[in-house]
């Protein structure tokens, strides 16, 4: 399993996900990995009285396609696979990981801690509990005069 053949990082291009891509991409350059891009789009629901319809997509996925192909890596020789799936984040970045037998899932984490963890839940804390392989999961530093909420 080491070093890793294939790595996948999800992101949802955040600051903290663009964090965790760089780290990715180092690790896929220094072992010689596949990358594969992961961006998953909840699937879109309304509500009429009683019943749940799925209604056509809101998200303008052509956007979201050119916004992954954005991502690239900062030195040559590293593949990347760009990949898109509709869905709940954390069940899709566990069965894409199986799907393309991941031997790395590397997520960035927003480091909540407390009631806003319990409330807002963690992407990241699901994925680590039924990932098929091992995750890395990291946080950008706090630098001084930040605050957790930043």
């Amino acid at each position: 399993m080491w070093p890793p053949k294939r790595i996948l990082h999800p992101t949802d291009f955040s600051k903290h996900a663009s964090y965790a891509f760089d780290l990715a991409e180092g690790l896929a350059r220094q072992t010689g990995a596949e990358l594969f891009l992961l961006h998953v789009m909840p699937t879109p629901m309304a509500v009429y009285g009683d019943a749940m319809v799925e209604p056509a997509s809101a998200v303008d996925k052509e956007a979201i396609v050119k916004q992954l192909h954005e991502l690239k890596p900062k030195a040559p020789g590293v593949t990347i696979h760009y990949l898109t799936a509709e869905g709940d984040a954390a069940p899709t970045i566990v069965a894409a990981a199986k799907e393309r037998q991941a031997d790395l899932i590397v997520v960035g984490s927003h480091g909540r801690r407390g009631l806003r963890r319990i409330l807002l839940g963690s992407v990241a804390e699901q994925v680590l509990r039924s990932s098929p392989c091992p995750v890395l999961t990291t946080t950008m530093p706090v630098t001084e005069g930040e605050t957790e909420a930043s």
